[in-house]
């Protein structure tokens, strides 16, 4: 199923949630935002349904430094502490694909990083990616995610210079820092 995309009150409060251009270093500029109804692709799960129930939306957020660097924070609430823990597992299989992409992913591998602050699991994954076309080079994508309250967090960072782990781990708290109103 795809996913409903909304506007209004609900969409504004859904992206308060994220991270915002103001947050980050000068030169990077919005591209795009999203949100819709949490809980409604891809094969039903209990949490999934408990999301539903409460209303949840998921904010997506996409951001470009003005060069070559790029990044997208998706937040996901759900009912609770234990369906973040549990959900967190199935971010992999249920992240939006970007049509616009003109890479393709080549490898990868999953990687250890320190936690953030606020989070009660975590995990992260290096993507060797190359042009869709075959007229490019390559390229690493970044993907971060963490259970934060009762919320999972995702984080991709792609572009060239290639970024880092511990810029990752960065981004990623400050964006925890927004959902518990805590200090990154």
């Amino acid at each position: 199923m795809r996913p409903v995309f909304m506007s209004g009150a609900r969409r504004r409060d859904a992206l308060s949630h994220l991270l915002a251009v103001t947050d980050l270093s000068e030169g990077w500029q919005l591209v795009d935002e999203r949100t819709w109804w949490t809980g409604r692709r891809g094969p039903a799960t209990e949490w999934g349904t408990r999301a539903r129930r409460q209303g949840s939306v998921t904010a997506w957020r996409s951001f470009h430094d003005g060069k070559g660097r790029w990044m997208w924070i998706q937040v996901v609430p759900l009912a609770t502490r234990d369906d973040a823990d549990t959900a967190l597992h199935a971010v992999k299989e249920r992240l939006l694909g970007n049509t616009t992409a003109a890479v393709e992913v080549v490898g990868e591998r999953d990687v250890h990083v320190q936690p953030i602050v606020g989070a009660t699991a975590m995990w992260a994954r290096e993507q060797q990616v190359r042009s869709a076309d075959g007229a490019g080079g390559g390229g690493v994508a970044l993907l971060m995610a963490a259970a934060v309250d009762s919320n999972v967090l995702v984080l991709n960072l792609s572009g060239d210079p290639s970024w880092d782990w511990p810029a990752a781990r960065d981004l990623a708290a400050r964006q925890a820092a927004v959902l518990t109103g805590a200090s990154p």
